[in-house]
């Protein structure tokens, strides 16, 4: 059935886009609480 071939497709392809957009965030987060960290010890210096 071509068209349920279709749906599960588009599917797989949410699922994939959401896992990059999972992991860009926590990406993101790490980078943020890194430039945080930074601006701290600058800061002190």
């Amino acid at each position: 059935d071509l068209l349920r071939q279709s749906l599960h497709d588009n599917e797989q392809q949410q699922i994939q886009l959401k896992k990059r957009e999972d992991v860009h965030s926590q990406t993101k987060r790490k980078y943020e609480e890194l430039y945080k960290a930074y601006i701290k010890l600058k800061d002190n210096w």
